[in-house]
């Protein structure tokens, strides 16, 4: 009689286990089809990764590839870039989340911890900048800034 109460304990065991692993196969299976239904909003990267790009050369006072960066209706004043780049004494900043406006437009916190040089004073500044950036013949520009 001992016998078949241990066995009877061993198939509860099985059966726990099979159903906790159902239950993890099942929220898997879940999980991936949401992703493949909904699908991953792939191209929010690449709007950081611009802005990374961005925020990296004007650091470094490369004007002509953050030139590069900016939308058309932006890169028509090449003077602003140089301006800006200029102004900058020290620059540090970190890529935040983007969030999607639509297909072709993102805005992307960057929160800023610099000194800038205004009117001949070095001003220490602490804020977070929101980018716009917008798709321009499949490529992601960079296409405003604002506080």
């Amino acid at each position: 009689m001992k016998s078949s109460i241990e066995l009877s304990d061993r198939e509860r065991a099985k059966r726990s286990a099979l159903i906790a692993l159902a239950v993890v196969a099942v929220a898997g299976v879940f999980t991936l089809g949401w992703y493949w239904l909904v699908g991953v909003d792939q191209p929010k990267d690449n709007p950081r990764v611009i802005v990374g790009k961005y925020m990296s050369a004007v650091r470094s006072k490369d004007v002509h590839t953050a030139q590069d960066l900016l939308c058309a209706e932006l890169a028509k004043n090449k003077q602003d870039v140089a301006d800006r780049a200029k102004r900058f004494r020290k620059l540090e900043y970190s890529i935040g989340r983007a969030s999607k406006q639509s297909d072709t437009e993102y805005r992307v916190d960057v929160a800023v911890d610099a000194v800038v040089n205004l009117s001949g004073q070095d001003t220490p500044t602490k804020t977070t900048y929101i980018f716009k950036v917008i798709q321009e013949n499949d490529d992601w520009r960079v296409c405003g800034i604002t506080t």
